[in-house]
């Protein structure tokens, strides 16, 4: 239950798209508000989080839970060098997104390589 409601309240920085007061994480995840400033208090200790006064926002920490996530998967290994050709081929940025419930998640990408030229 405990990693359940961190989840979503990590989650609830998404949704707000910016730093969020206790009582702003407590609307969006639905949890009181003692259990939410102990999850706060939690991903600030774990470095996950960082309080700002009042507002608590995410630190970059929190992309170590995505890293797991394309590390751990298959498709991006098999998906990325295929990219890589395609990207290289039509000289435009190719990506792979997976559909995630009612989001699509983009878990690869390949940008056209550019190269820079300047006139005298």
């Amino acid at each position: 239950m405990g990693l359940e409601k961190g989840l979503l309240l990590i989650e609830a920085f998404g949704i707000s798209c910016s730093p969020m007061t206790l009582s702003q994480a407590a609307e969006i995840t639905g949890h009181s508000a003692a259990s939410t400033r102990r999850l706060l208090l939690t991903l600030v200790r774990l470095g996950y989080a960082r309080c700002d006064g009042r507002l608590f926002a995410l630190e970059p920490r929190t992309l170590r839970l995505v890293h797991a996530y394309v590390n751990s998967t298959p498709l991006t290994k098999v998906a990325q060098p295929i990219l890589e050709i395609c990207s290289e081929r039509t000289r435009e940025s190719a990506s792979l997104a997976v559909v995630d419930g009612q989001h699509d998640v983009f878990v690869a990408r390949s940008t056209r390589r550019r190269s820079l030229s300047f006139g005298l």
